[in-house]
């Protein structure tokens, strides 16, 4: 299918998933979708007033949240980058550019078709953006 002619509210959600990304242990990218589930829980339980979480009868150390909101917090951050960039220098649309940064930073393939059309430095910033890892930031013991 043509990624084009989809809806904005629906190229929004994919890129929302791209930006998620893969399951430890693939070659996929994005925040992983046991950082993504850790900072749900972490809202979660914030909310209902608990100071750990607690998920299968086991207890998430605090380290790992802390991790984990890091790598969420950087990663949007650097997309949000991304985009600011990619918008002031390309004459696509935000919806675009926002599909291809989540696309470039989820490894996924996926493509609206802008790319070939992008400026010298655009293509750089996407190269850029698409061998930059925040995981590597964060020491995991």
């Amino acid at each position: 299918m043509d990624v084009s002619q989809f809806s904005e509210p629906t190229l929004l959600v994919i890129s929302f998933l791209m930006f998620i990304g893969a399951s430890p242990s693939s070659v996929g990218g994005g925040v992983r979708t046991t950082t993504f589930a850790l900072n749900v829980l972490h809202i979660y339980h914030f909310a209902k007033g608990k100071k750990t979480i607690k998920i299968f009868k086991r207890e998430v150390h605090e380290e790992d949240v802390n991790k984990s909101v890091i790598v969420t917090m950087m990663a949007v951050g650097l997309c949000f980058m991304t985009g600011i960039l990619l918008s002031i220098s390309e004459k696509f649309t935000l919806m675009q550019i926002i599909f291809e940064v989540c696309s470039a930073f989820g490894t996924t393939g996926l493509s609206m078709g802008i790319t070939p059309d992008l400026s010298t430095f655009g293509k750089y910033v996407i190269i850029a953006r698409k061998n930059w890892n925040p995981i590597l930031l964060v020491h995991y013991q």
